[in-house]
């Protein structure tokens, strides 16, 4: 099979206003992780939050924040996260997508009035804590809840969304500390955005009530009269109530299909039968993004810069993170034309010469004032639009969707569990490892970080099979049947899961046939 298949999906005939509507506001919560990693990354590199939070290395020294305090206050949040991803797991479950989305609000507003009210490092941290929870929360049910909502063709585009407003909050976020840290003194440089985080759980809890719930979760809940009605909103605008009742009799018949495989369900069916190499997929899909350095990006990449001589780190920050939301924005079309997995390999060749090109230019040469400083620079922009386009919004959107209809709540916290304790541990290990005093890597820490990307590659070469343009009910079935992984693309599904395929194209084929 050819490694890129330029199978035609329906991307903009299947969008409307209100679906376009409905998907900007679900994934809006994930705006609330990037901010907090925007801020947090973006004060390690500011004197002044140094001098309001940290220590004196000395008589007559500066403050400072320590290596060991840098590693609990930006690893012990993602220990929140990891709880997070639990707690969000049995609410996604027993009380729905929107009312766990109300919790996660209440949580995140708690966590940010506790940064903003103690003046300490460490109730900084507790609150970030907090908050973590209410984005570990996030991360597992807005990817969720977004691969349900979605119509097959253009599944990947709108799940896309959790990862392009997360870099929108890290661009607001750092370009705000950018603005704040120049124009105001004293603790008003980094404090507004620190209350600002309030905005996002806010809009969240008013504005969540008008959207629809799942209506896969309330047929697994059999509430039938309540899916109809979640499903003509979604499709309002695209679809007859003819066409509308006959996606939901065919979701219907699927998860009858996976109910009758599995009465009641455990964590460990996710590890039983097919539902193992599933599981596999979205669990490793989540550590092979991590691995490649995207946490040690995310939140140490101010310090890293600093460390290798280069003194402007957060106009980088915020250039790397335009170069992001530039990379997520073409990912909208390609994740969906191309497909997953092509990109997903693509990505980690260029990703891991980029990683070893700043290593070698930030380890082996005078880098300070130098020309090897911008080349250095652009190789991390390069790498930032890569990682984002790709690894960034392709994880999310294959974690929800590799997961079976009866253990997706399980499986999706399952994954981001994971996930959330591999960057714990990168975080926590990072500092020991880069700064010196300890294993004073420095630049060199970019030649771990890049053969993590040829792992990356050959697991997404050999493993991970493409999922594009195939709705949740007709993969349930390939992979019921072991489909190898290289034959997916090329698999003829005569199933009610390809008959669910049909019916959500059915409007953007008959618009198709009129133009």
């Amino acid at each position: 099979m050819a490694l890129i298949s330029f199978r035609k999906p329906d991307i903009l005939s299947e969008m409307t206003w209100r679906v376009l509507g409905i998907y900007l506001f679900v994934s809006f919560g994930s705006f609330n992780f990037g901010f907090d990693l925007a801020w947090w990354s973006s004060c390690l590199g500011l004197q002044q939050f140094a001098d309001d939070y940290g220590v004196s290395p000395g008589a007559g020294q500066a403050n400072v924040i320590p290596a060991t305090w840098q590693s609990a206050g930006t690893g012990t949040p993602n220990a929140g996260m990891a709880i997070g991803c639990i707690v969000g797991g049995y609410c996604n479950t027993y009380i729905g997508r929107k009312m766990t989305i109300v919790v996660l609000s209440v949580i995140s507003i708690i966590g940010v009035v506790l940064q903003c009210a103690v003046p300490s490092y460490w109730a900084v941290i507790a609150g970030r804590t907090i908050n973590g929870i209410s984005m570990g929360m996030e991360a597992n049910v807005i990817p969720t809840y977004s691969a349900e909502l979605a119509p097959a063709a253009i599944r990947g585009s709108l799940v896309n969304f959790y990862q392009w407003w997360q870099i929108v909050g890290n661009i607001v976020s750092a370009g705000c500390i950018y603005g704040t840290s120049r124009s105001l003194s004293g603790q008003w440089q980094y404090k507004p955005v620190m209350i600002a985080q309030a905005g996002v759980p806010l809009i969240l809890l008013c504005g969540v009530w008008f959207m629809p719930e799942s209506p896969r979760w309330l047929l697994m809940k059999n509430r039938r009269s309540d899916a109809q009605t979640a499903l003509a909103s979604i499709r309002k605008g695209k679809s007859s109530p003819s066409e509308v009742c006959l996606e939901l009799v065919l979701i219907e018949s699927a998860l009858e299909e996976q109910r009758s495989l599995a009465a009641s369900t455990t964590y460990l069916d996710c590890f039983r039968g097919a539902n193992l190499r599933r599981t596999l997929i979205a669990v490793l899909v989540q550590v092979m993004q991590q691995i490649q350095g995207n946490s040690f990006m995310n939140n140490y990449l101010v310090v890293f810069l600093q460390r290798i001589g280069i003194e402007n780190g957060l106009q980088i920050y915020l250039a790397q993170n335009a170069t992001q939301l530039g990379g997520v924005t073409l990912s909208f079309y390609f994740t969906d034309k191309i497909g997953r997995r092509p990109l997903l390999i693509v990505a980690s060749f260029f990703m891991a010469v980029l990683m070893w090109t700043v290593a070698g230019l930030g380890a082996y040469t005078e880098i300070r004032g130098s020309n090897k400083a911008q080349g250095c620079v652009g190789a991390i922009l390069i790498y930032q639009a890569i990682a984002a386009g790709c690894w960034g919004s392709c994880t999310w959107i294959t974690t929800s969707e590799a997961a079976a209809a009866v253990v997706r709540e399980k499986t999706v916290m399952t994954a981001t569990f994971v996930s959330f304790c591999m960057v714990l541990l990168v975080t926590y290990i990072n500092p020991f490892v880069q700064d010196p005093g300890y294993g004073n890597l420095g630049a060199r820490v970019g030649f771990v970080y890049g053969g993590c990307s040829l792992l990356a590659l050959l697991w997404a070469f050999f493993f991970l099979p493409e999922l594009k343009g195939r709705s949740l009910e007709e993969l349930d079935e390939m992979f019921a049947r072991r489909i190898p992984t290289r034959k997916f693309g090329d698999y003829v599904s005569t199933s009610t899961g390809a008959d669910v395929t049909k019916a959500q194209n059915i409007a953007a084929e008959v618009e198709e046939g009129t133009r």
